[in-house]
């Protein structure tokens, strides 16, 4: 196993000095979402309660009273789900539990509760690709795999299913009597999924077959990031970073849970949580910065092929670029905008939000617009070219392509 240490010799230390650096805040320039000739408006008495995000060209809608319904890129209706027919991802408990979107195409549905549920698998036309009675605990399709119980001889059994329909072989199911706890089919990462052992309560990653490939041997766990690491917890409860091959890149060695790696970059703490350092893949440190109780280090994200982050001190949000230097000051408009963060970000702008009040700025610190979600589970997630704000979807060029109204009457 490979195993590179952490070098504190490597430290190097930039200071707020080089933070505050010479920056100014920018003006605002004001474009605003807007409507063109082209804008589709789409009339739903009572107004919409979910607006999804496009996948394959198209998004899930929920009326406030209606049925689910899908729509294309056009915005135009391609069908309606039956009365009391939801997506899997919507449960009872949790309305709108994660995105809602098609999976390469398929889509399980569920209706009923109370452990008689009927669910289905549908194409991207609504058809029905196989429809299972008498089921429960079902989940949402993701990258091809889903989780239900069906009753086997006389005990409700987990099994995974494939998007046809078909029983998949695992090993990684709950045992027996674990009923208490909620289903969940992670994404594929870097060609690995996080599964969970109940019996031991750890976790360990899974191949696309449903093969395990690094046992379940630690505490907790994410997903792989495009970097090629994932972050992991041990059994005594130090984080580190582990490679697909499950060999540790950086060893265990953090109190505080690590952040996810950025462009090369990942946050982490010291014990106390009040010394803030960056590390680079190969374990070393490259940044530290120990600020006061008014300043807000976030992790870094990424805006294209390039990664920036939000750091709010001095009073003020800043753009920091991945050599820890100031791009430029947010103008803020209010004091509850210090304490927002970046929802959502594209090559060309981001969306730092604060509650349901949202700000569109370039990476030059321009302000491009401004918005008040009406959607509470709105991810403002920009997807195949549309954002959506819970009342219509804009493009990268601030322009409505569909928005969706009341009606008078």
């Amino acid at each position: 196993m490979k195993k590179i240490a952490l070098l504190l010799t490597a430290l190097l230390t930039l200071g707020t000095a080089q933070l505050n650096g010479q920056t100014t805040t920018k003006p605002t320039i004001i474009r605003d979402l807007r409507t063109t000739v082209n804008t589709k408006t789409i009339t739903i008495r009572d107004g919409v309660k979910y607006v999804g995000d496009f996948n394959g060209g198209l998004a899930w809608i929920k009326p406030t009273n209606g049925e689910w319904f899908v729509i294309d890129k056009a915005g135009n209706k391609q069908f309606t789900l039956p009365k009391d027919w939801r997506p899997a991802q919507v449960t009872e408990s949790n309305e709108f539990l994660s995105s809602v979107n098609f999976d390469n195409g398929r889509m399980m549905i569920v209706t009923g509760a109370n452990y008689k549920e009927t669910a289905s698998i549908i194409d991207t036309k609504g058809n029905t690709i196989k429809k299972f009675e008498k089921v429960r605990h079902v989940t949402s399709l993701n990258d091809g795999l889903a989780i239900m119980e069906r009753m086997k001889g006389r005990e409700w059994l987990p099994v995974y299913i494939d998007a046809n329909g078909n029983e998949v072989p695992c090993a990684l199911l709950k045992p027996k009597g674990a009923w208490d706890f909620h289903y969940n089919v992670y994404q594929m990462k870097e060609g690995l999924r996080l599964y969970y052992n109940y019996k031991n309560k750890t976790w360990g990653y899974m191949n696309a077959k449903c093969q395990g490939v690094i046992p379940a041997k630690f505490k907790d766990a994410y997903s792989f990031s495009r970097d090629g690491l994932a972050r992991v917890q041990d059994m005594n409860g130090l984080w580190g970073y582990i490679d697909t091959s499950g060999n540790y890149a950086i060893e265990p060695m953090f109190t505080n849970k690590v952040g996810a790696f950025y462009g090369g970059l990942a946050k982490v703490t010291d014990k106390t949580g009040q010394t803030v350092y960056f590390i680079n893949k190969q374990g070393k440190f490259v940044y530290q910065f120990t600020p006061d109780t008014s300043v807000l280090i976030e992790d870094y994200i990424w805006a294209g092929n390039n990664i920036y982050s939000v750091w709010t001190f001095g009073g003020c949000p800043n753009i920091i670029n991945s050599s820890f230097k100031s791009v430029a000051k947010l103008p803020v408009n209010g004091i509850g905008d210090i304490s927002g963060r970046v929802s959502q970000a594209t090559a060309n702008w981001f969306i730092f939000t604060n509650g349901s009040y949202n700000r569109i700025f370039d990476w030059q610190g321009n302000q491009l617009a401004s918005y008040e979600s009406h959607d509470d589970y709105c991810g403002h997630y920009f997807s195949e070219g549309l954002c959506a704000n819970g009342v219509n979807y804009f493009n990268e060029k601030l322009e409505i392509v569909i928005q969706f109204k009341d009606s008078q009457f």
